[in-house]
Parts: C-alpha cells; structure tokens; sequence
C-alpha cells in the first residue's frame, strides 16, 4: 500500500507544509506503528523560484518518488450528487475507486460525495458551504485535507453536518485543497445536480 502527499509550492515558498508533515506522521504511525523518519522540508528541493508548481510525493515505509510539474486549476462549472459509501480515509496512491465514482457521473464537472446521506467531498477537493455568513465544511469529509485543517484552526470555517436534502439552506459551495486557495474555485448552490 503506497500513499501521497501533494505540495503546493508558489514562487518557492512550500505551503502548508507543517500539515503535510502532521499528516505523513498520523499516516505512518497508523500504518507502520512508528515515527516518520522523513522530514518533508529536507525531501523537496530544487524549488523554482517563480510559478506554482505540485510537488508529489509518493511512500510507503520508504520514499518511492517525487515529482513536480507547473499546476493548473481545471475549471469547475457543475457538480453531481453521487451516493457512495467509499472508504478514503487516508490518502492513498491508489484512488480507482474513486476513479469509478467519477466516471459514473452524467453531464457535471464533477462529483459531489454523499456518504449515508451525509455531504463529503468532491472527486479531488474539500468542500465548503456559504450559510448566511458563514462557512461551514462537512464534519465527515471523505479525505481531512491540509487546508482544511488550516481553516478550521483559524476559525475561518466550521465542520457540520450537510445533507445533500438541505443544500437549500446554503447559497455558495468553495471547492479547496493542497493546490486550491479558499475562495479560488466558488460555485452557487444552483450549480449541484442531485439526481433521483
């Protein structure tokens, strides 16, 4: 079993990156029963000076790879609610389950995770719901990203429960993770499909 961690790196400043490190430590704990022996900081170099770039780092008890590449945002103008009781609770190189559930929307961008009911994520992100005021995430989410764990701590989103019936109540929904700043990739509520 091999697992990731995705690094936003924007004009060679490495984001979030005392979250990716909380995470790999959680991951390897779980998995290995010991403490992580790499240190992220030290794993990335040759940082490029200007752009935003993905650092990819792919492990398991060892390093296996890293890569970069220049990143781009693709767009997203509409989601699906697709019901699914997928298990990806850590994150895991190996996401053809994920994939599958992709494939099966209709006509949307992508796909909007609803577990028992209940509103997780998005094929590739974290979401958030705009609720008077305020933003509030789903407290079950499929993956607990980096930048949502940011947002929680700084007070700038709560974690409630979302079903996909009640969708109504909220006007806005921001796609986030790793590579996505909050507020980059905003929707309007009227642009989720349910189907059924």
């Amino acid at each position: 079993m091999r697992f990731i961690e995705t690094i936003g790196v924007k004009n060679g400043f490495c984001e979030l990156l005392s979250y990716h490190q909380a995470r790999m430590d959680y991951t390897y704990q779980h998995f290995y029963n010991s403490p992580n022996p790499h240190i992220l900081e030290e794993l990335i170099q040759t940082i490029p000076e200007t752009g935003f770039y993905k650092f990819r780092l792919v492990y398991d008890k060892d390093i296996q790879e890293i890569t970069s590449s220049e990143y781009l945002i693709r767009p997203i103008l509409s989601l699906e609610v697709i019901e699914s009781d997928l298990e990806y609770s850590f994150k895991y190189e190996n996401r053809k389950e994920l994939d599958v559930l992709f494939s099966s929307k209709t006509n949307a961008d992508d796909i909007l995770i609803s577990r028992n009911g209940l509103i997780s994520d998005t094929y590739y992100a974290n979401v958030a719901f705009l609720e008077g005021d305020i933003w509030k995430t789903p407290k079950q989410p499929l993956l607990k990203g980096t930048r949502r764990q940011k947002l929680i701590d700084q007070e700038l989103i709560e974690e409630t429960d979302i079903s996909s019936e009640n969708l109504n109540r909220f006007s806005k929904i921001r796609l986030f993770n790793a590579m996505i700043q909050f507020g980059q990739l905003e929707l309007p509520v009227t642009a989720i499909k349910i189907l059924g």
